[in-house]
């Protein structure tokens, strides 16, 4: 862990040192298991740059219900769950 720390000039936080030590030296280890590891020796990463995400300019439905979701009789109100819906 320190050779990888080292290595990286102190910069590798547990996501790089862990992509590091799977994809660069073919060590099989948890994530967690680099945190704890990091952690102990006393290791830390710089403090990344935050992206912003970028705010989408897509028109969503109107609310055609109202928030009401009880019906008056049959057939009036048809409702769905969007999670049943799979999303890429």
């Amino acid at each position: 862990m320190t050779e990888v720390d080292t290595a990286s000039h102190d910069t590798y936080g547990a996501r790089r040192a862990h992509a590091e030590l799977t994809l660069g030296h073919g060590i099989t280890v948890g994530h967690g298991c680099v945190e704890l590891l990091m952690r102990a020796a006393g290791v830390k990463g710089l403090p990344g740059n935050k992206r912003a995400r970028p705010q989408h300019q897509t028109p969503t439905a109107s609310d055609l219900v109202d928030r009401k979701f009880t019906r008056d009789e049959p057939n009036k109100l048809w409702v769905t769950d969007i999670t049943e819906h799979r999303t890429p």
